[in-house]
Parts: structure tokens; C-alpha cells; sequence
């Protein structure tokens, strides 16, 4: 049923002008049809579609309203990859710190206690010194001077030295702490006593320089030495010494540069090769070539070894 717009009368749908007042329905049957369904509002907003209007309720003026958004939840799948690459990025500068400070001077720990467990080595040195010689021998070799070093066990090793200036020799072993010297005026050993740590570190696996003072870093190539491939190790750093007089002790700074070369298949030192010099004073050329790995020596106490007494005899 359609109503009529001017009379009110009450038609049927399927006639186009009212039966009592013949008014046309076309325009309003059109317009019916293009009219969207009535629907409601969405939550918040009145009847044509706009939010309420909030006011402040100070001062009366409307408030500002912010639209809130939904909360996204993240995935799973990207809370797990975070967690990987966390674990990564710790692991790498935990390899970062180990490798880059200490990894080198831990890996030489490891050469020099290779070099100790074998049966036995020789070793040929070679000191070539300017001004002040910096080294312990100086007294009875001289500026510089050439020797053969061996060793039997940790605590057991002798050098024998001659000077590349004069005939003067000199020859020493150190056995389970003790220093036993030859005395080339007299021609007899002599029981020195304990050993320094400095005359320990003849013996250059002992020399804690290398191993606590010295910072060591490992070359990227590989080097061709006496033959064999090597991994170099080098160093060039200064390093504080406390001395021994008959008055005080006294501290010396000592600079040592060089390399050292470790055979890259055995992990066997072949030679190392440093200058350790004092500023303004001196400075020593040490060079060590490593041979007879693995090779039984010995080195006993000298026979008839006397203590040193106070004339000399």
C-alpha cells in the first residue's frame, strides 16, 4: 500500500495516481527505491554518524578525543627469531673478546707447554748488542755473543756462550732451581745458589714477559722460517722490571719488539726473533732458531761443583 502525499488516502502498490485525488506516485516510488536501508549507528556516535562531543568538565570547552587504535599481537615466530639473534650476538662478542686480548697469549701458554713436555731440544742463539748490552751475560761475554741452549726438563737446561769478540766463554746450567756457573779463571763449577727469575728466563719459554707482560697478537699469514710454514705471533710493547742492588731495588723499562714463530702443523716453536732495548741506553738483538725436537738430552749437576767463597778459590 502507498499513501498519497496530498489527500492521505490509502492505495494500492501497483497504481501510479491516487484513486481519490489522482496525485502521480511516480517521483515518490523512485525516490523509495534509491533510499539506503536505515542502520544503526556505530558504537560511541549519534544518529547521523558523529562522535558525541566530549566536554571538559572545568572548563567546559569540548576536550580533545583521541581515537585508540587496537593492539597488535606479535607472532610467535618473531619473538623466537629476536631470541636467536640475541644468542648470536652474544656468542660473537664473547668470541670477539676472547680472540682479539687474550687468545693469542693463551695460545702461546699452550706452545711454550708443548715445548716442556718434550723429552728434550736445542736451541742456537745468537745476541748482537749496541752500547749498553742488555742481557745478563754481558759481564763475561761482552756486547754480543753467540750460544747453544738445552733442554732436558722444565726445571733442567744448561747454555754454554762464547763472545763473537774476544775468547772469552762462559757456560751455565740451572737444575731444579739451582744456578751452577763455570768459572773460566779458575776452571771449575761453582754453586751459585737460587736461580733469578731473570737467569730463569734464559731459558726464553720461561721468560714471563712473553706469557704476563706482553701483549701477543697472531698474523693473519702464514711465514716461510728455517723451512717449515708458521703461524707469527708478534709483540712490540714496554715492559717494567724491578731490580736487585746491594743498596735499594730500582725499576727499568725495557722495550721489547719482535716475533715469535710457531710451526703451524705442530704448535712447536722455530725460532723467536725480538730486540729488547732500554731507552737511551742500549739495546740486545736476540735470536733463537729451535732444532732436535723431541731429542733425549741431559743436563746434570756438574761434578765436584763447589759453593762461591769469598776469595774466589
Amino acid at each position: 500500500m502507498i499513501q498519497c502525499p496530498k489527500c492521505g488516502a490509502m492505495n494500492p502498490d501497483d497504481l501510479r495516481n491516487c484513486k481519490e485525488c489522482y496525485h502521480p506516485f511516480g517521483l515518490e516510488r523512485a525516490l523509495g527505491e534509491m533510499r539506503p536501508a536505515t542502520q544503526p549507528p556505530p558504537p560511541g556516535h549519534n544518529i547521523a554518524g558523529v562522535p558525541p562531543v566530549v566536554k571538559d568538565p572545568v572548563s567546559g570547552r569540548p576536550a580533545q578525543v583521541l581515537a585508540v587504535r587496537p593492539i597488535r599481537k606479535v607472532p610467535v615466530a618473531v619473538w623466537a627469531m629476536l631470541a636467536v639473534l640475541l644468542v648470536a650476538v652474544i656468542f660473537a662478542v664473547a668470541w670477539f673478546i676472547t680472540h682479539s686480548s687474550s687468545g693469542s697469549g693463551s695460545y702461546l701458554k699452550s706452545v711454550f707447554s708443548n715445548m716442556e713436555g718434550l723429552a728434550g731440544w736445542e736451541a742456537d742463539i745468537r745476541v748482537d748488542s749496541s752500547e749498553y748490552p742488555v742481557d745478563a751475560f754481558y759481564f763475561y761475554l761482552g756486547n754480543s755473543w753467540k750460544g747453544t741452549l738445552v733442554f732436558q726438563t722444565p726445571d733442567r737446561f744448561a747454555l754454554s756462550a762464547s763472545s763473537l769478540q774476544s775468547s772469552d766463554s762462559y757456560g751455565m746450567r740451572i737444575i731444579e732451581g739451582t744456578i751452577y756457573e763455570w768459572d773460566s779463571y779458575s776452571g771449575v763449577w761453582r754453586n751459585m745458589g737460587p736461580a733469578s727469575e731473570y737467569q730463569m728466563g734464559t731459558n726464553p719459554i720461561w721468560d714471563t714477559a712473553f706469557i704476563e707482560e706482553l701483549p701477543v697478537s697472531e698474523e693473519e699469514e702464514l711465514r716461510e722460517v728455517e723451512g717449515i710454514m708458521c703461524k707469527v705471533l708478534a709483540f712490540d710493547d714496554t715492559v717494567k722490571i724491578s731490580e736487585e742492588s746491594l743498596f735499594s731495588d730500582y725499576e727499568i723499562t725495557y722495550h721489547y719488539q719482535g716475533e715469535i714463530f710457531v710451526d703451524s702443523v705442530t704448535d712447536l716453536l722455530v725460532a723467536i726473533d725480538y730486540i729488547i732495548e732500554v731507552p737511551d741506553l742500549g739495546r740486545s738483538h736476540y735470536r733463537y732458531v729451535f732444532h732436535s725436537l723431541g731429542s733425549q738430552t741431559s743436563v746434570e749437576v756438574p761434578p765436584g761443583a763447589c759453593a762461591p767463597s769469598l776469595g774466589g778459590g
